[in-house]
């Protein structure tokens, strides 16, 4: 990592010279102040790093385990005419459902042919909202959150955020570089959930308020201008993220 100019570490906001040189060479500058805060984030960090992944973004196909579960949990097989007690709108939302979920399942059968190889088109924005649909899947599962995190990658948490916020629906010269921002943020959330270590938890807690703060600022500073609808949404958001992940640090940390 080196470079002539600076600019603040994704981790802990300090201001550095040291760039990841594969984000250099997708032409797009994001700074870490060290190899550690580097490792850090690089369990999410990894997905995107280097061209064809970092600038513009592209989420990474599904892996055959991915494609495999999913397959097994879409209800594709559902039969209309037993819903004898559903309104007329009802009966029509499962229906639109399922066919979605029918072609998520063709999709799903080609991807395991051609797992990890960007041969299908539009792959990663299918991946993407798999992925989303992953997280609905399996929350169904656990009562807490936090007993959710323990049956997710850090991917598909990721996957769910950023859908939330409709922003990967749209081209535009700042979504890298805020999606790269918001992949820190969320990792961090992330592995707080994670942690039973007090210790490491406040370490995490440590890290995880200034990218939250940074996160915030980027979207006054590159969003708002030109989208100040969508900016007021996502500052919105971000902001009782903030206050939700606070509360939960507090109580957590009174349970350790």
């Amino acid at each position: 990592m080196a470079s002539q100019v600076t600019g603040e570490c994704l981790v802990c906001g300090t201001e550095t010279k040291n760039r990841c040189s594969r984000y250099l060479n997708a032409d797009i500058d994001l700074f870490f102040c060290s190899p550690d805060h580097q490792k850090l984030v690089w369990p999410l960090h990894r997905f995107f790093c280097g061209p064809g992944k970092a600038n513009p973004w592209e989420w990474p196909p599904l892996s055959r385990e991915e494609a495999d579960y999913l397959l097994e949990q879409l209800p594709i097989s559902l039969d209309l005419s037993r819903e004898t007690q559903a309104s007329e709108p009802d009966a029509v939302a499962i229906h639109h459902r399922s066919q979605r979920d029918m072609k998520y399942a063709q999709l799903l059968h080609s991807m395991q042919n051609d797992i990890q190889k960007a041969t299908i088109p539009g792959q990663g924005r299918v991946a993407f909202k798999l992925r989303a649909t992953e997280f609905l899947y399996k929350k169904r599962r656990y009562p807490t959150n936090n007993a959710l995190m323990t049956d997710l990658s850090p991917l598909t948490f990721f996957s769910h955020i950023a859908h939330l916020l409709h922003v990967c629906e749209r081209q535009r010269p700042w979504l890298p570089a805020y999606l790269h921002r918001l992949s820190v943020v969320a990792l961090l959330e992330f592995e707080m959930c994670r942690t039973d270590d007090k210790a490491h938890l406040m370490s995490l807690a440590q890290y995880w308020q200034a990218p939250s703060d940074a996160l915030i600022a980027f979207v006054r500073q590159h969003i708002v201008p030109s989208e100040p609808t969508l900016a007021r949404t996502l500052l919105s958001f971000h902001q009782e993220v903030q206050e939700a992940v606070s509360l939960n640090i507090v109580g957590k940390l009174a349970t350790l």
